[in-house]
């Protein structure tokens, strides 16, 4: 039962930040992590993107993503959110 709590306590699906700017990336074929978690976290967000907020989907990839453009999306996400401030 706790580690249940903690596991939602930690969800952003639940518990995210009001404006925080935030980018998913998910494998449509990821065995651990069904992507129906990360569709329900766009549904969430209001849309494919709000305030720069992106979920992005991969068809054909599973829970690794390092053959994707993933890397390459997250570091120019990061660069220019952490360096805006946001």
């Amino acid at each position: 039962a706790e580690a249940r709590r903690r596991i939602i306590a930690s969800s952003p699906l639940y518990f995210r930040s009001a404006g925080a700017t935030i980018q998913v990336h998910h494998g449509v074929d990821d065995r651990p992590v069904p992507v129906r978690n990360s569709r329900a976290l766009e549904r969430r967000l209001g849309g494919p993107s709000e305030a720069g907020s992106e979920v992005l989907f991969y068809d054909g990839a599973g829970h690794d993503l390092r053959k994707t453009d993933a890397p390459r999306r997250a570091r120019r996400f990061l660069l220019k959110h952490l360096s805006s401030g946001r």
